[in-house]
Formats: structure tokens, C-alpha cells, sequence
């Protein structure tokens, strides 16, 4: 955006009679750039009126609109240097105007439908515009800044918007039917040519100008051809106002419409600045067009409240100290914020800061800090490391965890793979899923990635079918995130770590599982009768008697087991698939670093092996549990073999006080009768 110094010269004096005092372009161009935004470049042109122009790049101002105009950087640049600025702001929303004696019968009734979409409109009639060029000095500074002259009225509504950043419009009153202006949402089926030439259409969520019957300009973004001022026009209907920011921003992206205009409505304009911009407007138009007061001014707020306030802060002088890294007293930041129009009452340590309504982005102390800063400089803060050393962030235990859990099954042979957390319905029916309730995408990218998956497993299936034509053997996993609906509630995200295995037997996949607890030193795990009504796994995805439910303490927490073979036919597998599916916030939670330490036992083990028969019915897991139930010197019971319903069980027994006696060991395996 270009400012000219001329201009700015209006509002601040620059050129004072000493030379310490006086500001060349450059100096300015420099503390700009330090305190606000980057001015690119610094132009001298070379017109009768000799100027400089400033280059400022103000993509970074999105929040500071009043910057949008020279008063705006004016007042900026007085504050850098401790320069009085003449605000005309305060002056011009004190005028009034009257309407002069007219022939004609002169009206505009002016309503706002659309309250939420618009904060403020102000609207008069001048009559006896002699539309024609601008002044030289007029068209010269438009032409400097990079605005095209066009006319006189239109030029000085152009040089109020750069001068005071107020987008204003003049409508041809006689084009306006009706004489009515309605400010509204567009209707179904409009559409409207604009001062481009080119035909709008308008969708219902636009904010439109309109008189009694059409479209006569889209609000905060252009005006429409059926009401263009031209050489012809006598009377005008001069407006300013003030817009919605959000549905402004939208309404001039769905047009792909671009103005000066609408770039300082989306950014939150001051409901203040249309009186005292439209006062301005007017009386230029009197001294240049010859243009005669026909209405009063029509000052419609339709919400009260909406007007621009001061808004209210309080901070401490020793926070922001703290925040800053400087030592400034309390006087001492109540005179940079003065500088910037802020005023502050001092007590004691504390500052209630009163901030000018232009200064909607001031929201928290932090902001009053940032402001400080600015006028203070901040090449004069001192440099000094944070009073705070210690920024080690706290441990993400289930982060942490899971690269223990990746290490231990490499180890143990297994490959990990990640899949999209996307799936089809065609999966969702080969895992027998479908009548689980899924989160339901509304804009899914492919039919493939249509829901959230709910467990791990299908997807694994799916990769272990696609390498099955280059390996009869297999071990993968996956850990990741399940995504459970809830009712009126955010869905859950479960962590989840799913293994499966292919070419390995029952006892090889449930010792990778134990091996695994033991590395991460889980103690109080133990496996049960397969399913637990208490648990939400997805029952239908395992062979239901060849599965076992895992408990760590009395919560279950997973299961291992065979994959139901209704499933591994749907998917197009061999028999014999082995998955298990635990849940990584529980092994997180009873996960240990270190295990406690145990002396090494002075007195040797007893091994025995004993062979029993279980039937169909009897659990293994829980067989096992209750013989290390039957006595404290039971210290480990492992399957070694197994032949039809013979099951052979290897027993550890040992005594930390003494040796044990085969008479000892015989008296505990005979208690097994009652198990």
C-alpha cells in the first residue's frame, strides 16, 4: 500500500525548524519498519509537488485497520517520535449540518433489515454536483498513492478513504427508486452489474445495498452500474458505513471481487468513523463540486450496543516489566501509551488503561505490553536470558510407552504398519462390522474413506491378504487411534495396539504378548474366559472359543486369540490367523520403568511337571491362576505340552527361607485336587 508524506505532513509536523528534530523519509521508513510493518521501498517523485512515498507491506495488518489510512500511520509515526498528531476525528463528529433552501423536494428514507450484518449506516443528499475533473492537487495525490481519478465526486470519496480509512459511496439520487435505500441479504435468483461492467449473482448470505425495487451496490465491496454517478448527475446519495467483517470477507471471496474497499471492511472498521468520515466527504464536495446540503444526515444504528466503545485494561507495571525484560516505572509506561492515545490512572503498581475505540485489537494485557514495546523500541530492551530456565516439557507417558512397546515387538519379530484411519463400508461388511455404529464422513475424498474405523484388525487382514502371495508367514502390528461415536458427545479416541500373526501357533503368540508385559515390567496381568460382558471389543472379529479375554488387575484390556473364521473367509485367508488387540492407555498406565529390586534367592528351585486333563469347557488361563493360588511358593506355572485334553505344566516352586523337600512339594501339588 502506498502513503504520501505530503499527506501525513497534514496530521503531524515533520519538518521542524531545528535539525535534530526533523524526520527525514528514511528515518521514518526505518522506525516503521521496526515498530509496525515493512516499509519495502521509499520513492520521490518527481511532479510539480514534490512528495516521497512510502511502500508499506500490510499483508501483516490484518488487525489493525485504522493503519488502512494516512491519519492511521500519522498518528503511528507521532508516537515513534513523540510528535503531536491533529486528529480531525473528534472535531468533525461534533458537526452538524443543515439543509440549505431547495426547490425540489428532497428525501431519502434509509432502513436496515440485515442488524446483524450491518453496524452502522450514515446517509445524506447533495444536490447541484457539478460533476467534472478533480483539482490538480486532488488527482495528483490520488495518482501518487495508486488510485486512478475518475471524477470529482468519485475521487473525494476515494481521498476520504485514504486520508481517514472510511470506504464512502455516492449513488445517483435519481437512479435510486423510490428514493429508498434498504440495506438487506440478497434475494433468491438476483444478480446485479457492477461499476466493472460485469454481472454479479448474488447468493442469499449477501449483504446488498437496495433501493425500493433492485440491487444498487454490494455492500463494502462495489457499487452497481444502474446507479453510477456520471457527467449527468445532479444529486447524490452519499453513504458511509460500516459492515460485518466475516460475511464481508466471504461475500467478496464467492464474487472473487477485490476492492479497496472491501479490504478495510473485512478487517473490522470502527462503527465511530462513518459520521465524521461522511462530515468530511461533504465538505469537500461543497468546496470542489459546488454541492448544496438537500437531506439531513440519516444515522441508522440498528443495534445500540454495536457502536464503538473504549475499551477497558488492566495490567501491572511489574508484569509487564517481567513480560518485557525491562524496568520501566509506572509513569514512565503511562507516557508510551499516552503517545498512542491510550490513557492510564496509576495505583500504585497497577495501570487501568482506557483504550481509543480505532483500537479494536487491544483485547489483553499482553496487547497493552506489545504496545509499550513498540514506542519504548525494541532495540532498547536490554538482552537477557529468560528468568525461566527450565522448559523441559512433562512426559507424554502414552508417547513414551508406545516407542518401548515398538522396540519390544521388533524385537520379538514383528513389522509395524500404519493405515489411513478411513475405511470403506466394503470392509466394514468382510470384518461382519456393519451394524456397529461408525462416525460417517460428510465430504469423504474416495467411497474407500467414507468411515472411522473402529478397530485395527480389518485393515491389518486386508495387508496380510495383498503379501500373501509372497509369504505363508507373517507378523505385523499397528498401534493407533479408534474413533468410538458417543451421543451428543465428541466421539472417543482410544489408543489401540493390534497384532496379527500368520504361521505361528497359540502358545508362540501368547508368549510374544507375555514377554512383552514382563519387558514392561506389567505384573498383574493374567488372561480369562473370552468375552467379558464388561468390554466393548468388538466381539464378532474372534473365534469365540479360541480366544482369551486379557485382564491386567481386574479391568480387561484386550484380547488374544484366534480371527473368527467367518472373517478370514470374507477376507479370502487361510485358517489359523492368530491376532491380539490391547488397549495402549492401560499398558501405558501400568507400565513401569524400573522393576523393584529382589535379592537373588539363597536357596534352590524346585521343578516339577505334572500332567493333567481339561476338558472342552474348563479354561486353561484359569486352571493355571488357581494352582498359583493354591500357595505363596508357587512361583511359576508354564504349559510345555498339550495332546488332545492332556495339558503338561511345568511348575516353579521355591522358598526364600529355606530348602524345600520333596515331601514339601508333594503336600502343595496334592492340594491341586480342590482346584
Amino acid at each position: 500500500m502506498l502513503f504520501s508524506l505530503n499527506l501525513i505532513k497534514q496530521f503531524i509536523k515533520l519538518d521542524q525548524p531545528s535539525e535534530s528534530e526533523g524526520k527525514s523519509a528514511e528515518e521514518i521508513a526505518d522506525r516503521i519498519t521496526l515498530s509496525l510493518t515493512e516499509v519495502e521501498n521509499v520513492v520521490r517523485t518527481t511532479s510539480p509537488r514534490e512528495d516521497v512515498i512510502l511502500e508499506i507491506e500490510n499483508k501483516a495488518l490484518t488487525h489493525r485497520p485504522d493503519c488502512f489510512s494516512h491519519l492511521g500511520i500519522a498518528r503511528e509515526i507521532a508516537a515513534y517520535f513523540d510528535l503531536t498528531c491533529s486528529d480531525p476525528l473528534p472535531e468533525l463528529s461534533r458537526k452538524t449540518v443543515k439543509p440549505a433552501s431547495q426547490s425540489r423536494n428532497i428525501a431519502i428514507s434509509i432502513a436496515v433489515d440485515a442488524k446483524e450484518l450491518c453496524h452502522r449506516y450514515c446517509g445524506i443528499v447533495l444536490t447541484d454536483i457539478k460533476v467534472g475533473p478533480s483539482p490538480e492537487w486532488l488527482a495528483e495525490m490520488l495518482t501518487n498513492v495508486g488510485v486512478r481519478p475518475i471524477n470529482n465526486v468519485v475521487d473525494i470519496t476515494n481521498y476520504v478513504m485514504i486520508e481517514l480509512g472510511q470506504p464512502l459511496h455516492a449513488f445517483d439520487y435519481d437512479k435510486v427508486e423510490g428514493h429508498e435505500i434498504r440495506v438487506r441479504t440478497a434475494r433468491e435468483g438476483e444478480s446485479i452489474t457492477t461499476l466493472d461492467g460485469k454481472e454479479r449473482k448474488l447468493t442469499g448470505d449477501m449483504l446488498v445495498i437496495a433501493d425500493s425495487q433492485n440491487p444498487v451496490g454490494i455492500a463494502g465491496v462495489m457499487g452497481g452500474a444502474n446507479t453510477e454517478v456520471s457527467n449527468t448527475t445532479k444529486a447524490i446519495v452519499l453513504e458511509a458505513a460500516t459492515f460485518e467483517a466475516k460475511n464481508n470477507r466471504k461475500t467478496s471471496k464467492g464474487l472473487n471481487l477485490r476492492t479497496d474497499a472491501a479490504t478495510r471492511f473485512e478487517k473490522n472498521l470502527d462503527p465511530n468513523l462513518p459520521y465524521p468520515a461522511l462530515i468530511r466527504a461533504i465538505e469537500l464536495l461543497q468546496e470542489i463540486a459546488g454541492a448544496k446540503v438537500a437531506s439531513g444526515i440519516v444515522d441508522v444504528v440498528p443495534i445500540s450496543n454495536r457502536l464503538g466503545k473504549r475499551g477497558k485494561l488492566t495490567v501491572d507495571s511489574n508484569w509487564i516489566n517481567k513480560f518485557l525484560g525491562t524496568n520501566l516505572k509506572p509513569e514512565e509506561i503511562a507516557g508510551l501509551l499516552s503517545r498512542l492515545s491510550f490513557s492510564a490512572n496509576i495505583n500504585n503498581t497497577i495501570l487501568a488503561v482506557t483504550v481509543p475505540t480505532y483500537r479494536r485489537d487491544i483485547t489483553m494485557q499482553a496487547d497493552i505490553a506489545e504496545e509499550v514495546a513498540r514506542i519504548y523500541g525494541y532495540d532498547n530492551i536490554p538482552v537477557a536470558l529468560p528468568s525461566q530456565t527450565d522448559f523441559t516439557p512433562g512426559k507424554n507417558s502414552e508417547l513414551y510407552w508406545k516407542g518401548k512397546v515398538q522396540l519390544l515387538l521388533q524385537a520379538i519379530g514383528f513389522t509395524e504398519v500404519l493405515h489411513s484411519p478411513f475405511v470403506s463400508m466394503d470392509l466394514l461388511k468382510s470384518a461382519g462390522l456393519q451394524n456397529h455404529e461408525h462416525l460417517q464422513l460428510q465430504n469423504p475424498l474416495t467411497i474407500e474413506q467414507e468411515y472411522m474405523r473402529r478397530s485395527l484388525l480389518p485393515q491389518l487382514l486386508e495387508t496380510v491378504k495383498e503379501n500373501l502371495p509372497y509369504s505363508d508367514t507373517m507378523r505385523l502390528y499397528e498401534i493407533n487411534k479408534l474413533f468410538v461415536p458417543q451421543k451428543d458427545k465428541q466421539p472417543l479416541e482410544p489408543g489401540y495396539l493390534t497384532g496379527v500373526s500368520l504361521g505361528d501357533d497359540y502358545r508362540t503368540v501368547k508368549g510374544a504378548v507375555e514377554e512383552l508385559f514382563h519387558r514392561l515390567h506389567i505384573e498383574n496381568f493374567r488372561f480369562g474366559v473370552f468375552p467379558d460382558k464388561d468390554c466393548d471389543f468388538l466381539d464378532e472379529l474372534f473365534h469365540p472359543r479360541k480366544t482369551a479375554q486379557v485382564y491386567i488387575g481386574t479391568k480387561p484390556m484386550g484380547v488374544i486369540g484366534y480371527v473368527h473364521p467367518k472373517v478370514l473367509s470374507a477376507f479370502q485367508l487361510p485358517e489359523g490367523i492368530i491376532s491380539f488387540d490391547l488397549h495402549m492407555g492401560t499398558v501405558a498406565e501400568n507400565a513401569r520403568e524400573v522393576t523393584a529390586y529382589r535379592p537373588i534367592p539363597n536357596y534352590p528351585p524346585v521343578i516339577e511337571e505334572i500332567t493333567i486333563s481339561v476338558d472342552e469347557k474348563t479354561f486353561l488361563g484359569v486352571v493355571i491362576e488357581r494352582i498359583k493360588q493354591t500357595s505363596t511358593l508357587i512361583q511359576k506355572v508354564e504349559l510345555v505340552d498339550a495332546f488332545e485334553n492332556k495339558r503338561t505344566l511345568r511348575i516353579t516352586f521355591q522358598d526364600p527361607k529355606k530348602n524345600l523337600t520333596e515331601q514339601d512339594v508333594r503336600t502343595i501339588i496334592h492340594s491341586f485336587n480342590n482346584v
